[in-house]
């Protein structure tokens, strides 16, 4: 982490086109979705993308039968505290209903049983809202209800192979929690992880992203990276800090994945390092 690629992205005011180098947004379709007015504004959207076992199509010939599944379950949560699918077809399951807190944070994931993969498979769904809850459905019911210490501000998939189907959770104190359906892995305040240096001290949490680095033995390890209101990121390791990454401006957001050499192969997912891509109020990617 000793040097840092920055792309800047253009604002335009020049006469330019405002657009960053070698990514190229191509949009093929559009639809619009309709959803009842009463459920409020939407104020948080996931998707989860299942593919792999395979089912009967009932549509295709005898020798077409069986094919290859792939299906998009797209969630949705409101102001009102609705939380609800929207299946391919466009209908739509509500899984929670109005009178409950601003839902602000939502994850989907593929559901426990992906492996037996069948048309209408239910994502698991995880939802945090402005009174610091965080909900997990299973198959369309809920499993858990979990509270943190201030409303929630960020939401994230665990890449952790260790602790399967766990999520991260950072709300507006700075605690960031590490959490399983079961119950809690771990939880830390940010701030005090960053002790030793007060100036990367921030409030609340904007982003969360979980990584894979390579340690000092080359080992690829787990890493929490945790952004707050500060100009500062914190790398974590099961809540204990390992390192803060200064950057020009507050992080917004982040994600993970590859985004540099991403042509290279690896047939060992276990032992696979992810990149981390970062953005700024500045308007600059890390």
């Amino acid at each position: 982490m000793t040097s840092t690629k920055r792309a800047r992205l253009d604002d335009g005011v020049n006469g330019d086109s405002g657009q960053l180098v070698s990514v190229e947004l191509k949009l093929q379709k559009e639809e619009a979705i309709e959803m009842p007015s009463e459920i409020g504004t939407i104020s948080a959207i996931a998707a989860c993308h299942q593919a792999g076992s395979r089912f009967e199509d009932t549509k295709s010939s005898a020798d077409d039968s069986v094919v290859q599944g792939v299906q998009t379950q797209i969630v949705v949560a409101t102001d009102a505290g609705y939380v609800a699918l929207v299946h391919e077809d466009g209908t739509r399951t509500v899984l929670d209903g109005s009178g409950n807190p601003a839902i602000q944070r939502l994850l989907a994931m593929a559901p426990s049983d992906a492996s037996a993969f069948r048309p209408g498979l239910i994502p698991d769904v995880v939802a945090g809202d402005s009174d610091g809850r965080v909900t997990v459905f299973t198959m369309g019911r809920m499993i858990s209800r979990s509270t943190v210490s201030a409303p929630v501000s960020a939401l994230a998939l665990d890449n952790n192979p260790n602790t399967p189907r766990s999520f991260i959770v950072g709300d507006m104190s700075g605690t960031i929690t590490e959490s399983h359906v079961q119950g809690i892995l771990w939880r830390t305040q940010l701030s005090t992880a960053a002790s030793d240096t007060p100036s990367a001290t921030g409030t609340g949490i904007t982003s969360v992203c979980s990584v894979r680095f390579a340690d000092d033995h080359g080992i690829p390890t787990s890493y929490v990276l945790a952004a707050s209101e500060g100009n500062h990121v914190q790398l974590l390791a099961r809540g204990h800090p390992v390192l803060t990454v200064p950057i020009s401006a507050r992080c917004n957001c982040m994600c993970s994945g590859r985004f540099i050499g991403r042509n290279e192969p690896s047939d060992d997912a276990q032992n696979k390092e992810t990149q981390a891509l970062l953005g700024d109020d500045s308007g600059r990617l890390y």
